[in-house]
């Protein structure tokens, strides 16, 4: 089974300023140290390592970005042959003083939450009117 694919950590240079001006990135594609990513069965290949690869340009459509200052670029990815879910997220420490929030003494349920819809638990009428108590 081919692991899930995720981006964190550092990453490219968005390069905000150049994407104003379509000239301009059509140039960054020409230069020799401008490089295309690999796409695999629809998600980007990677390595044994787990890193990006990289190609010569053969197609321009949409600038990443740079890395340093050499062009990074993606042509459009072709539809999965397989179903893949991708997550980009990344493993952390994350502390907590309390395993819940809450009130002391209240359980609430892990698997159901807190309970949105209570049915009520005294329903009185007053010469017509119908007055219904929540507690």
């Amino acid at each position: 089974m081919r692991p899930e694919a995720f981006f964190s950590g550092p990453g490219l240079d968005r390069a905000d300023a150049l994407r104003a001006s379509p000239q301009r990135i059509a140039e960054l594609a020409t230069r020799p140290d401008a490089r295309e990513l690999v796409w695999l069965d629809g998600i980007p290949a990677t390595d044994e390592r787990g890193n990006l690869c990289w190609q010569e340009v053969t197609d321009a459509s949409l600038f990443l970005g740079l890395k340093g200052q050499a062009p990074r670029f993606s042509g459009l990815a072709k539809p999965a042959t397989q179903a893949v879910r991708v997550s980009c997220t990344c493993a952390a420490l994350v502390c907590r003083s309390r395993a819940i929030s809450g009130k002391a003494g209240r359980y609430m349920s892990i698997e159901s939450g807190p309970i949105a819809l209570t049915s009520p638990s005294t329903t009185t009428s007053l010469s017509g009117a119908l007055v219904t108590a929540y507690t």
